[in-house]
């Protein structure tokens, strides 16, 4: 269906499944559209360098954007969300963000828009003769597109 609205059909729409996110979710796969549910608070994949999943998908953005030359939007608001959300390392070494709710007392904004852009970290697109192959970052569903 999504074909007829928007004349392509998207890889990959990455969700965070958590709270809200899960009826947006929902919605896109009702309408047969490619939708992965990320669940930020999840154990990461790396277990080793990450604790959550969060902490990957940023971790991930990090390496791509040091990595460079990156493009993103001349945004504002998503430039100062990026350089908001600071992370930590936990007694095993593994990255950690600043929780929002340490970002809420702390007087600081949800970093919505940067969130968003970690999203497109959630999923490895891999070729596989010729066809894209995604994998869901959630631990409880893996998928072929």
């Amino acid at each position: 269906e999504c074909e007829r609205d928007y004349g392509e059909v998207p890889i990959a729409i990455n969700v965070d499944g958590t709270g809200v996110g899960s009826g947006c979710y929902a919605i896109l796969k009702e309408g047969g559209y490619p939708a992965h549910k990320v669940m930020f608070g999840e154990r990461a994949l790396a277990e080793e360098e990450y604790m959550r999943v969060s902490d990957e998908v940023w971790g991930r953005m990090r390496d791509w954007f040091m990595d460079g030359p990156v493009e993103i939007p001349d945004d504002s608001v998503l430039r100062g969300e990026l350089g908001s959300r600071t992370f930590d390392w936990d007694s095993s070494m593994r990255m950690v963000l600043k929780s929002k709710k340490k970002m809420k007392a702390d007087g600081e904004k949800s970093p919505d828009s940067a969130d968003s852009l970690a999203l497109t970290f959630a999923i490895t697109l891999a070729p596989t003769g010729g066809r894209e192959r995604g994998v869901d970052h959630n631990r409880r569903s893996r998928s072929r597109l």
